[in-house]
């Protein structure tokens, strides 16, 4: 029929139904769709018709067309987590993945101080998807504690560790990556922990009027050159940022995927660069003192996914706290998509955060280096060493440190306002060696609560563990 002319003349005076076509193939179990055409417009429709589906463009203008069907082709197949794995002996989960520019292309459009770096929005995506897979739907916590630096050419292996459930039902869930090719015993590097939970309800907030009444437009030109200055260069994919209202500690804003990859919004709960986008409305907006261009995220806290596959939406931001928000995301009928309870950023310098990542190993260690203690004579100008030693009473550790602790917390507290530095001495109460071992467990404490003092700049003091 479809080499029928008759076919063709039906097309041009009958309506062609082709959200009706859609929709029953989805119904049949259909759930990527590959264009055969010179561009991706019928990707970008059937992606408006149904939710939870594929759609890839073959061809795309300007491109090679073979290098472009077989790019299609792996797209359809190709997620960012290609492996879950249920652990024998326990309730762990272990989901596996390869990141790279070349198998996904749209990363190489984040790029910070020069560097491509996997967007805090992925770290979120890829947990909730942990999560769903074990029935924990609800991300409750997530801390971004390194980048996950992603090179110019080849690959990192990742892995998603899903811990087991707990009495309330929580899990952890913790990230790691390592280059690809790397040696068997090569460490991997801890990125980002967190816990998941399960399903909340959708939030009340409503977002089918829009905008808001009684807010004020905010102008979003010349943004992206901006923050380009400031180091952070992003692609089309991330230049979602349609428009932006402001009505007090609220900021509403409207995301869109641009027309030629809105096909690919299917592929994942909520796009990371569509909600990316969604977070550079802050820095317009003014909800961030420093501006959009000195922020990633950092901490999420109760993040549900209510719907999936949007291309465009609708975004309600407001201030919880110095350098914190709250989301709620909506459809363009104002339905829900994701809501966020907290979302805590951080400021860094674009220029310098991690421009020279690539390559760089973020797993540091500690390095200890002997020294010898020179005798000194008696006077004010001199420091003044405490030895801080329990009695060795392995039956009584816990009342051994809390007397070492209270003993340690007097001297730093009666030594905040002296110019002479106070030296306080273990022995073996740390391990500084591969080998080593903690002699004096109680007398840890001591390290703990006297750095804690350090970093708070209170007094001069001096930790020294020496061998016996």
């Amino acid at each position: 029929e479809l080499c029928s002319p008759e076919y063709w003349v039906r097309h041009v005076r009958e309506a062609v139904r082709f959200a009706d076509g859609i929709s029953t193939l989805q119904e049949q179990g259909v759930t990527r769709f590959i264009e055969l055409g010179p561009d991706g417009v019928l990707s970008a429709m059937g992606a408006d018709c149904v939710e939870d589906a594929v759609f890839v463009p073959t061809l795309r203008k300007d491109r090679n067309e073979p290098e472009a069907a077989v790019a299609a082709l792996g797209r359809a197949y190709a997620y960012l987590l290609g492996a879950c794995v249920s652990l024998a002996g326990g309730d762990e989960v272990l989901l596996t993945g390869r990141l790279s520019v070349q198998s996904q292309p749209w990363l190489a459009e984040h790029a910070v101080g020069g560097t491509v770096i996997l967007p805090g929005t992925a770290f979120v995506e890829l947990a909730v998807r942990a999560g769903d897979q074990v029935g924990c739907g609800r991300l409750v916590e997530l801390t971004i504690e390194a980048p996950l630096v992603l090179p110019e050419t080849g690959g990192v292996q990742v892995q998603l560790v899903v811990g087991p459930a707990d009495d309330s039902g929580l899990r952890s869930v913790e990230f790691f990556s390592r280059p690809e090719g790397a040696e068997f015993d090569e460490p991997w590097v801890w990125h980002a922990s967190g816990a998941v939970g399960t399903e909340q309800s959708a939030p009340a907030t409503d977002l089918s009027a829009w905008p808001p009444a009684g807010v004020a437009e905010v102008s979003v030109e010349g943004l992206y050159e901006r923050l380009a200055e400031a180091g952070f260069v992003y692609g089309p994919l991330f230049r979602g940022l349609t428009s932006v209202w402001r009505s007090g500690d609220e900021v509403f804003a409207e995301v869109a995927l641009p027309e030629d990859a809105a096909g690919e919004a299917g592929r994942f709960g909520l796009h990371p660069a569509l909600l990316d986008a969604a977070l550079h409305a802050l820095g317009v907006g003014g909800l961030l003192d420093e501006g959009a261009g000195g922020h990633l995220p950092f901490a999420w806290s109760g993040v549900s996914l209510h719907a999936s596959g949007a291309a465009r939406l609708r975004v309600r931001l407001a201030r919880t706290g110095q350098a914190a928000v709250s989301l709620e995301v909506a459809d363009t009928t104002g339905g829900a998509v994701l809501s966020v309870d907290s979302l805590v950023l951080r400021p860094v310098d674009g220029q310098a955060a991690v421009s020279d990542g690539v390559g760089r190993d973020f797993l540091f260690r500690v390095d200890w280096t002997p020294a010898a203690l020179a005798a000194t004579e008696s006077g004010d100008e001199f420091p003044v060493v405490v030895d801080l030693v329990s009695a060795g009473e392995d039956s009584d550790v816990p009342g051994a440190a809390l007397g070492l602790a209270s003993r340690a917390l007097e001297l730093v507290q009666g030594w905040a306002d002296e110019d002479r530095a106070l030296v306080l001495v273990t022995r073996g109460a740390i391990a500084v060696g591969s080998d080593d071992e903690v002699a004096d467990v109680a007398a840890s404490v001591v390290w703990g609560l006297v750095r804690s003092a350090q970093s708070e700049g209170a007094g001069r003091f001096v930790l020294v563990d020496v061998d016996d």
